[in-house]
């Protein structure tokens, strides 16, 4: 997670005219902060020989039909509209991004639940039922909320079409093999790569919300005269904009450079997260999953249809007898296995062989309940050590994941999380099968590396 942020920054970071949005929005954000301290006056202050002034030494940005300093009210009246649209912010985030990785990491039922009451919320009024709360409540804290959880069904459906990518990713199967837990996987593997769909969704939203905001302040809804707001001083310079229409541009210029500075950033992300995938689209189904390309079968050490009854020889560690794995649970899609046999003795290597597409990973997946959403094993037995693993529980199956049997794919760039390191990736697999602290197991990951031949294993 930290280093997928890191990286990001530091992309945006190369980018000029993102670097002047971001500059804008901190020295934003930390002048409206720090307002009392930068505001040259109160935002009450009014001086009253100098009414509707234009901008001048002594006011910066004028005055309004009261004397009172714009730039004063604009940083006061800042910190209002960036604080309510940040709680409408943190609303759309705590509530979509967790249920969006939820929907696309477990899919299924709750998958299904929870997409339809993202869409029944999508389909709900929200401006009319922003006005209700604004009406009942006369809370500005229940309007920004009511804003976010109105608006977080977006962000579910983002966050969850992103999670359904990455879940079909090797590397994220390789963590679920090494018998990590699923909410390891989600914080470690999946989000970090969801990131960037999610921080655009949170740029565009932010500027909506200051512009919703500052929309609610011109109808009086969020502060109460004559405290400030961007959208309350719109609503002012509107009533006397024939005599001075000065008035009305600092605070508009200050939401609309708000929000193009927030696009800007978005779109650079947007960008960034485009360029850095690293993994092809067809990675849902691995590429020797057999895809309708070839469902040529084949069969090592085949066994006969009589054989299927007996149980395996107590020699034998891994036995698979007829095999088959089809897109469709009932066996009736396209078939990507067909009928695979085979024995394997402790001590002893099986290699099959076929040409790309043939299902030769769909098979290894199969045997290690891995298979993507969609597909399923249509008929034959898997048995492991006396063990049958058809019907073993996803617990019993993760017991036995990274210590008792693994797979290894043959393509490190789709099998290893790009986002985080490799020691950092050994060390996390060989502390979840050893039980080991952080110290022991930097010592183990040092041991693997100088085992394999790696110049400068501490560096590596």
């Amino acid at each position: 997670m930290r280093n997928a942020a890191l990286n990001i920054r530091r992309e945006l970071l190369r980018r000029p005219f993102v670097c002047v949005a971001i500059a804008y929005l901190v020295l934003l954000i930390l002048a409206c902060i720090f307002a009392s301290q930068v505001a040259p006056h109160g935002p009450q202050f009014q001086d009253l020989k100098s009414v509707n002034k234009l901008p001048s030494g002594s006011h910066l940005l004028g005055t309004d039909n009261l004397g009172r300093d714009v730039l004063s009210r604009l940083l006061f009246g800042g910190r209002v509209t960036l604080l309510l649209a940040a709680e409408a912010v943190a609303t759309f985030v705590v509530i979509g991004a967790p249920i969006g990785l939820i929907a696309g990491y477990f899919g299924g039922r709750t998958g299904r639940i929870i997409m339809w009451i993202s869409d029944l919320l999508l389909s709900l009024p929200a401006l009319i039922i922003l006005l209700v709360v604004a009406a009942v409540f006369s809370s500005r804290l229940a309007l920004m909320i009511s804003l976010g959880v109105m608006a977080s069904p977006g962000l579910v459906r983002v966050t969850r079409a992103a999670t359904l990518s990455v879940r079909a990713r090797l590397y994220v199967k390789a963590a679920e093999v090494v018998g990590l837990s699923r909410t390891r996987v989600i914080i470690r593997h999946v989000l970090p790569a969801v990131l960037g769909p999610v921080l655009v969704q949170i740029t565009v939203f932010t500027a909506a919300a200051v512009v919703i905001e500052a929309a609610m302040g011109y109808l009086d809804l969020d502060v109460k005269p004559p405290a400030p707001s961007w959208g309350s001083m719109i609503a002012d310079a509107a009533q006397i904009i024939n005599q001075n229409a000065w008035l009305v541009v600092p605070s508009g210029c200050a939401i609309v450079l708000t929000c193009v500075a927030l696009g800007v950033v978005g779109d650079a992300i947007r960008e960034i997260s485009t360029n850095r995938s690293t993994v092809r689209e067809s990675d849902d189904i691995p590429a020797d999953s057999g895809t309708g390309v070839s469902t040529e079968a084949y069969s090592a050490a085949p066994v006969r249809d009589a054989e299927l009854l007996e149980p395996a020889p107590d020699s034998v560690l891994l036995s698979v007898r007829d095999l088959s794995v089809s897109l469709s649970k009932d066996g009736g899609g396209i078939t990507l296995v067909d009928h695979v046999s085979f024995d394997v003795r402790p001590g002893e290597c099986l290699g099959i062989v076929g040409e790309s597409g043939c299902g030769k990973t769909m098979m290894a997946l199969a045997i290690l309940g891995l298979l993507p959403p969609g597909v399923a094993v249509s008929g034959g037995l898997i048995r492991f050590d006396g063990k049958d693993l058809r019907t073993a529980t996803m617990q019993q199956r993760r017991e036995l994941r990274g210590r008792e049997i693994a797979f290894i794919s043959q393509e490190p760039m789709l099998a290893l999380d790009p986002g985080v390191t490799v020691g950092s990736q050994l060390r996390e697999v060989v502390r979840r099968n050893q039980g080991i602290g952080r110290k022991a197991g930097d010592e183990q990951v040092l041991a693997l590396l100088a085992q394999v031949q790696l110049p400068n294993p501490e560096q590596v």
